[in-house]
């Protein structure tokens, strides 16, 4: 093994991406010069304090992973490939074009310009096309179907243990 990575292949492609994105040498969320920790939804790095925030988000926002202490060529090299198509300076344009907000952490991978780089990477992944304009968000993050599904329930439970149903069945 070279280094402190798992495998000389994981060396080989991380390298290869710190060289090609200097920017994903420091913390995509503070900017702290060390960055060993991934978001592999969102192809970023990051520092150990983020990776933490980031762990209590949710795979669903951020699956995070350590860019040498685990092993990825022979794990899943899919969601290594997610890391090299991504990168700390493509997902921060995208960001920034979709009006992601920088902070909080939570705010940030939940706001749906999050959400659709994510899906735009494994859509590239998997070697599918993405047309941002068909894009919905998860009906999690929809907040048109949320209210939708609230209005639903409201509807569907309505009368169930007021005082006004058991008054109809009298």
């Amino acid at each position: 093994m070279s280094g402190e990575y798992q495998s000389p292949e994981d060396e080989h492609a991380f390298k290869a991406i710190l060289a090609r994105d200097p920017e994903s040498k420091k913390c995509f969320d503070c900017g702290y010069p060390s960055a060993p920790w991934c978001d592999i939804n969102h192809g970023v790095f990051m520092c150990l304090d983020c990776s933490g925030v980031h762990r209590g988000l949710g795979v669903h926002l951020s699956f995070v992973r350590s860019s040498t202490m685990d092993g990825w060529s022979a794990w899943r090299p899919e969601k290594l490939k997610q890391m090299q198509i991504g990168g700390n300076g493509r997902a921060r344009a995208f960001f920034e074009a979709k009006g992601v907000p920088k902070s909080p952490i939570r705010a940030r991978y939940s706001h749906v310009g999050a959400l659709m780089y994510k899906d735009k990477l494994e859509a590239e992944v998997a070697g599918k096309p993405f047309n941002e304009g068909a894009w919905q968000p998860p009906d999690w993050a929809n907040p048109a179907k949320q209210q939708q599904q609230q209005q639903q329930q409201q509807a569907r439970f309505q009368g169930v243990g007021s005082a006004g149903g058991a008054q109809q069945r009298r």
